[in-house]
């Protein structure tokens, strides 16, 4: 239902996101066939921004990539557990402009019974250098 209270949250939403620079912004379920259509919505929206060619490839590979994260990590799900590709979990992606810097931000839940074996293959990571 829409009302006048709706218009004005999304008009506060889509204020805060042009001034913040918000290129693409997803939160709720992805599955394969919804990060497909995503892909395409990013890929037009990186080169409408005016997003170098160099860039937009590493940006869009990161997006295909933190989006499979979500896909194969996230411990909210909805659907059959027993088909990877019928299963829809939860998350969000957001890829913003400062310059020309971009910033990709990736986020969704997992399970208390995984944070110690995540840690384990992260920390690691952490002390590498980007040559490494």
């Amino acid at each position: 239902m829409f009302n006048s209270s709706t218009a004005q949250l999304d008009g506060s939403f889509f204020e805060l996101a042009s001034r913040q620079n918000v290129i693409f912004y997803h939160k709720g379920y992805f599955s394969h066939h919804v990060v497909s259509a995503m892909a395409e919505v990013v890929k037009l929206q990186l080169e409408i921004s005016g997003v170098s060619g160099p860039t937009r490839r590493k940006l869009f590979s990161s997006f295909v990539e933190l989006s499979q994260n979500i896909i194969h990590y996230s411990s909210d799900s909805l659907g059959a557990t027993h088909s990877e590709n019928s299963v829809l979990r939860q998350g969000a992606v957001c890829i913003s402009a400062e310059g020309e810097r971009h910033l990709m931000l990736c986020a969704n839940p997992i399970a208390t019974t995984e944070v110690e074996r995540l840690r384990e293959k992260l920390e690691p990571l952490r002390s590498m250098s980007l040559e490494e």
